[in-house]
């Protein structure tokens, strides 16, 4: 992984040296479109000017007070450690006194889009080669030491030429100590309510403690929403939610 700057700038840099390196991003890399917006930052596709290719980038504002944000630092930490073919491959990290942008491999289109658009339904044949690419993701990602944390079919990114699919978006990524199941405690307000397991919906303090096992539910509502096309349990808040467990449990 090429590392273009440091994380932490040096602020005593005078006005025109700080500019130099605010462009150096624009300098390489090309803005085609936006992709995705959301709570840590946003995504572009951009073209890179040395290699040809196009690729991913990844963008969140710093702050004065704050720095570097913690999702950004758990991103690039996850995707350092975690390098498999079914894990969306980082690039390099471009940090400058405003911002850091993380340069990604391109996919086409995340899970849900490729159901849709691609398949226009849920997956037959290809179901179980497709889930344990999944699966092949995510166990490097507990092997390396970290709890995703945010499973869902929008962070599963797809290679629709050759029917690859890679697990990506590791903001929320948490180390977790190696074969213990449960570590802790961590704030139980992480992954997407549909695909969040019963004992983060249901317990009533905002910590609680939890380990691997939390991906694997979300995984089990993955899993069923590829084989029906519908998501298994939908729910416009917790209590929505939790009544749809109570009646299928």
């Amino acid at each position: 992984m090429a590392v273009v700057a440091a994380p932490y700038p040096d602020t005593t840099q005078t006005p025109s040296a700080f500019q130099e390196e605010t462009e150096a991003l624009a300098g390489r890399y090309i803005p085609l479109e936006a992709i995705a917006a959301g709570n840590f930052g946003q995504v572009e596709r951009m073209r890179d000017l040395v290699t040809g290719e196009n690729v991913a980038v990844k963008s969140t504002t710093l702050t004065s007070e704050e720095g570097v944000t913690s999702f950004a630092i758990r991103e690039i930490a996850a995707l350092s450690s975690c390098k498999h073919t079914n894990v969306v491959k980082l690039l390099g990290v471009h940090a400058v006194p405003q911002s850091v942008h993380l340069i990604m491999e391109l996919m086409d289109m995340n899970l849900r889009e490729y159901m849709r658009k691609v398949l226009e339904g849920s997956f037959k044949e290809t179901l179980r080669p497709a889930f344990r690419q999944i699966l092949e993701g995510v166990d490097c990602c507990h092997r390396s030491g970290f709890i995703h944390r945010d499973l869902k079919p929008q962070n599963i990114l797809v290679d629709v030429k050759t029917g690859t699919l890679k697990v990506s978006d590791f903001g929320l990524a948490r180390r977790c100590l190696p074969m213990d199941i449960r570590n802790g405690p961590f704030t139980k307000l992480v992954i997407t309510l549909w695909y969040r397991p019963p004992e983060l919906i249901l317990f009533d303090r905002q910590q609680c403690r939890y380990g691997y096992t939390v991906d694997m539910w979300s995984l089990g509502c993955i899993l069923a929403e590829m084989a029906t096309a519908m998501p298994l349990f939908p729910g416009d808040s917790e209590i929505d939610t939790s009544r749809g467990l109570r009646r299928d449990a």
